[in-house]
C-alpha cells in the first residue's frame, strides 16, 4: 500500500508494474530512479518491420522514444507456449529491423534478485540511464524492496492467502 501512490499508469500487468517500481522508484526506495518511459505505448510497423511481423502495429510495454530503444516485460501469461515464443521472437526482430535497442526479461529473471540486478546494470549501460552505486545501503533498500514486491499473495502465481471461512 505504501508504494501505490508510485505506480505508473499504463502498465500492463502485474510485472509491468513490480518492474517499473524497481526501475522507476528513487534509490532512497530501492529502485534505480531511472527515466520514466512511455507504457505500452503503440508503435507503427514501417515496411521494414512488416517484413518481419504481419499487422501495422505492436505496443511496447516500456518505450524510450527520443532513445530509439525499449524494455519487454515478458510476463508467464502472455508469452507461454510455442506460438507466443515465435511471435516474441517476431517482435523483436521488426523492432530490431527498425533500429530498436530492445532488451527483454521473464518473471524467473525478475524474481531472482542477483539475476535481476545484472540485467539491470546491462539495461543501464546499453539504454544509457543512470544506475545507482550498488553500495551497501541500496543493497539493502533494493533487496527489501524486491522481497516486498515479490511476496505479494495472489500476484506473480504466488498462491493467495486463505484464510479458515474464506
Amino acid at each position: 500500500r505504501a508504494l501505490a501512490p508510485f505506480v505508473l499508469d499504463g502498465s500492463g500487468s502485474p510485472l509491468e508494474t513490480t518492474m517499473c517500481l524497481l526501475e522507476f522508484l528513487p534509490a532512497e526506495l530501492g529502485g534505480e530512479g531511472w527515466e520514466i518511459p512511455d507504457l505500452n505505448r503503440v508503435v507503427p510497423l514501417t515496411e521494414r518491420g512488416r517484413t518481419v511481423l504481419e499487422g501495422d502495429h505492436l505496443v511496447a510495454d516500456q518505450l524510450w522514444a527520443d532513445r530509439n530503444c525499449l524494455l519487454e516485460i515478458n510476463g508467464q501469461e502472455y508469452h507461454e507456449g510455442r506460438e507466443a515464443f515465435a511471435r516474441t521472437s517476431a517482435r523483436r526482430a521488426a523492432l530490431e529491423a527498425m533500429g530498436y535497442v530492445v532488451r527483454e526479461i521473464n518473471y524467473d529473471q525478475a524474481a531472482d534478485l542477483d539475476k535481476l540486478d545484472t540485467i539491470l546494470t546491462s539495461w543501464a549501460e546499453a539504454l544509457s540511464l543512470r544506475h545507482q552505486p550498488r553500495d551497501r545501503t541500496f543493497v539493502q533498500r533494493r533487496a527489501q524492496l524486491h522481497t516486498a514486491l515479490f511476496s505479494i499473495p495472489g500476484i506473480h502465481g504466488n498462491p493467495a492467502i486463505r484464510r479458515p471461512g474464506w
